[in-house]
């Protein structure tokens, strides 16, 4: 009889520890099926003779901005654009497409990067190549670096060279390489720039 007791008891247990680990695990399904999903809010932007769509979590930072330069940051999300500007050089306002400033793209993109090294010794260029942000031809310069997150984070580097006369202009997107997000939100972006 003690015996049968304690089968019955020791049954009971182990069914009650079953039924609290299938209702864990029910709950853990449930948290899955409901993903918070966060609504990005999108403005315009104009800056001199261009435009294009950011979203608003991505800030001015105006101690690292000025009249040439712009700079936008998602700290969370580790998310940067940097705009940077100049008159083009005198003897050049008629120019109408980077790739006449730039003779040698490859030569180009090695020396990019070997400018950068000196700041962030990890840089690595992964490639030089004509390219296309918003409605005008750019050279897109692409590099990878961890140091530049200052997290020890890997990022890609993107810098788009443009020509909007009277300005040259640079484009430079950098976002963790592991952002589906930040790719994702780059990409809308360099879409929607009109110059």
């Amino acid at each position: 009889m003690n015996k049968t007791l304690l089968l019955l008891l020791s049954l009971s247990l182990f069914g009650c520890q079953d039924f609290d680990a299938r209702d864990s695990q029910n709950t853990t399904v449930k948290q899955i099926d409901k993903p918070i999903v966060e609504e990005i809010e999108w403005n315009t932007i104009k800056v001199r003779n261009f435009k294009f769509d950011l979203p608003s979590n991505m800030q001015l930072q105006l101690a690292q901005s000025n009249d040439r330069k712009k700079t936008y940051v998602d700290e969370k999300k580790s998310l940067g654009l940097t705009i940077d500007i100049e008159l083009l050089p005198s003897g050049y306002e008629f120019v109408e497409s980077v790739s006449e400033l730039v003779p040698d793209i490859k030569v180009f993109g090695e020396e990019i990067n070997k400018n950068n090294r000196k700041t962030f010794s990890d840089f690595i260029l992964a490639s030089t190549d004509y390219a296309i942000l918003g409605n005008n031809s750019s050279i897109l310069v692409r590099q990878v670096s961890t140091q530049i997150s200052g997290k020890s984070i890997p990022m890609y580097i993107n810098t788009y060279f443009v020509v909007t006369s009277p300005y040259y202009c640079t484009f430079t997107f950098s976002y963790p390489m592991s952002s589906e997000l930040g790719y994702d939100n780059f990409t809308r972006i360099i879409k929607s720039f009109i110059f």
